[in-house]
């Protein structure tokens, strides 16, 4: 007799079985119970298969995703953690084997997207809901947070050799706010070799008007709008060379850019304009630089989170929504301070051309 035949026959595990089913028995007949025993089900379900952390590897390698199977040890442990029922977690690696987790339609059509539009079964499937909010905060693999939650739940989301992310075959630039926002700033945007000599003589040549209208300019720079109270007490004779001056700057931040309106705009006092048409600037001088076909913003302090597709700032004022820029230092002695963290506010209001 084999040792399971004498095991099953034994008095010790038939008294074992019974003893089991009376307690089952005894248990209400609620939700918490179902799901209690289907998680036994489908604990008993990962004998043989590497337990439960072995399983869920082999179904992460199933997906056929270069990815995830890079990250799957990883993604097994996020896997493991959802609290939900047996049956959604299937259901959730169902669709993510059959890449029908992130509705790529959704995500690539401009302009403002919620998450429960972008990733399919977000708001009917717990377990989804769950694997998305964990992914979206990780940075993983060289990807910062968000990138590496679509580049892992699609097979139509892959990680650039340079840059960010290819979606359905186009080159997209992500930036994520997460507390602060993005800056449209790189390696390979940033201002020309001049700006910081620029900057000092900026800094030199009014120092006398910086000081007549009431200015301390701190470590970090020159906001712009002390340009522009700067502007307001500029001697006539020096007023031209005032604008020369400031045009060369805001020049050698954006090359690519014509730059007159957003110094007009700092030298008559028109702040808000002046910084909506700096930030403007960033996005096109970015654009215009870089070989991609548009910009996705992902905004972690939404809720729901909140994506913004864009491929100008046409696109955005077209939808109802601006660039809102940060603190601006056009004169300032971190090339970073020169690029402000930008993020995508909604508006009433007309915007500038």
């Amino acid at each position: 007799m084999r040792a399971f035949e004498f095991l099953i026959e034994s008095p010790q595990v038939a008294s074992l079985q019974k003893a089991l089913i009376n307690k089952i028995q005894q248990l209400p007949a609620d939700d918490s119970t179902l799901k209690a025993l289907k998680e036994i089900e489908d604990l008993l379900n990962t004998v043989g298969a590497g337990g439960r952390m072995g399983m869920v590897n082999n179904q992460l390698e199933e997906i056929g995703d270069e990815d995830v199977t890079k990250a799957r040890k990883l993604l097994a442990k996020y896997v493991l953690s959802i609290d939900a029922d047996p049956a959604e977690k299937k259901a959730m690696m169902a669709a993510w084997k059959a890449d029908k987790l992130i509705d790529i339609k959704s995500l690539m059509s401009p302009v403002y997207h919620k998450i429960t539009d972008v990733v399919i079964g977000y708001d009917s499937n717990p377990a989804i809901q769950q694997l998305t909010d964990d992914l979206v905060e990780i940075a993983a693999l060289g990807q910062g947070k968000g990138e590496f939650m679509l580049s892992v739940m699609s097979k139509r989301v892959m990680k650039k050799q340079k840059g960010d992310l290819v979606i359905d075959g186009k080159n997209i630039e992500l930036k994520t706010s997460d507390g602060g926002a993005g800056r449209f700033y790189d390696q390979e945007v940033r201002p020309n070799t001049n700006w910081p000599t620029l900057s000092e003589n900026y800094l030199n040549t009014y120092k006398e008007e910086i000081d007549a209208a009431g200015l301390k300019v701190p470590g970090t720079g020159m906001k712009i709008d002390m340009i522009s109270k700067v502007a307001e007490v500029m001697p006539s004779e020096k007023v031209e060379q005032h604008k020369k001056d400031l045009n060369d700057i805001f020049k050698a931040i954006f090359p690519t850019q014509d730059v007159g309106s957003a110094v007009e705009a700092a030298l008559a006092g028109n702040v808000g304009e002046a910084k909506q048409r700096f930030a403007r600037l960033s996005l096109d001088n970015y654009l215009s630089i870089k070989d991609d076909d548009a910009v996705l913003m992902i905004d972690l302090n939404t809720k729901p989170i909140s994506l913004a597709i864009f491929s100008s700032a046409a696109d955005l004022y077209g939808a109802g929504l601006r660039l809102h820029a940060g603190t601006i230092y056009p004169i300032a002695t971190d090339a970073r301070y020169a690029y402000p963290q930008v993020k995508i506010a909604k508006t009433a209001q007309a915007q500038p051309d």
